[in-house]
């Protein structure tokens, strides 16, 4: 990062440690990394506006319930629409702020950065989610290991592509009336999944592919009882809107919790 002088200047760089010295610069080493992140992140939570390049992602939230000892939960929910105008996808946005709410944590949308039909699964979101997730961490008191995706139709695109590539991030995800395209369920292994689909939601064989997925899930839940835990519900009757009966989801996903040490999520 500007302003920092480069680690080959120093003598822990080019020098043998001894355990205590290893602990005393790694607790340095993270401290100036902390530091370096507020004041790269500060005024964009604030301004609820994050950066990256060219590319900006605005965001709002609201926070539910009492903040628990270790830290408040943060679930991410992404909003559908896609390639459309932007004024569609504002509006898909605002939807996506009111439609859910957790019994305890800071329930956070975002705004899309590009209104492209893969707006949730362009390279620029991880780097966007990772200093989201830091942000909320730094700021908001949230508990790294209790982060959760979310997303409804082009948001649930997104989950099916982020959460398994972005696994070492989240506790649990929730997918609702998306299309997975090209992934794989493979990088799930560690994180709870919910699929969230109506019986009736055809378009792009959504219906389908969401039950293939269910085999999938089972199939590797099978062969390693210990990882993929999963629920897959498609709903009877219903077609892409669920009527919120997939908000079970959310409480669902609030009883995962990952066991990661802070300083490494905040990496």
């Amino acid at each position: 990062m500007a302003g920092r002088a480069e680690f080959t200047s120093r003598k822990f760089s080019s020098a043998p440690l001894s355990k205590n010295e290893s602990t005393e610069i790694s607790s340095l080493i993270l401290t100036d990394f902390r530091r370096h992140l507020i004041a790269e992140l500060q005024s964009q939570w604030k301004n609820k506006e994050l950066h990256l390049g060219s590319k900006a992602m605005k965001f709002d939230y609201k926070v539910f319930g009492t903040a628990p000892a270790g830290g408040r939960s943060l679930f991410i929910s992404m909003h559908g629409g896609g390639n459309t105008a932007p004024r569609v996808n504002d509006q898909q946005w605002q939807n996506q702020i009111k439609l859910y709410t957790p019994a305890e944590g800071i329930y956070l949308a975002p705004r899309a950065p590009t209104n492209t039909w893969n707006l949730w699964h362009e390279e620029h979101i991880d780097t966007l989610f990772d200093n989201l997730i830091r942000a909320a961490v730094l700021f908001e008191g949230v508990n790294p290991n209790k982060v959760y995706l979310m997303g409804y139709s082009a948001g649930g695109d997104g989950v099916y592509q982020l959460a398994p590539r972005m696994s070492d991030r989240f506790a649990a995800a929730a997918m609702m009336a998306g299309h997975p395209n090209e992934t794989s369920p493979i990088g799930l292994r560690n994180i709870g999944f919910t699929l969230h689909m109506g019986a009736l939601d055809n378009g792009f064989k959504r219906n389908e592919v969401a039950k293939k997925w269910a085999f999938m899930l089972d199939s590797l839940q099978k062969d390693d009882p210990e990882g993929y835990l999963h629920v897959v519900k498609i709903h009877e009757g219903r077609p892409h809107w669920m009527n919120r009966q997939d908000s079970v989801a959310v409480q669902w996903m609030a009883a995962f919790t990952r066991n990661i040490p802070a300083e490494v999520l905040l990496s």
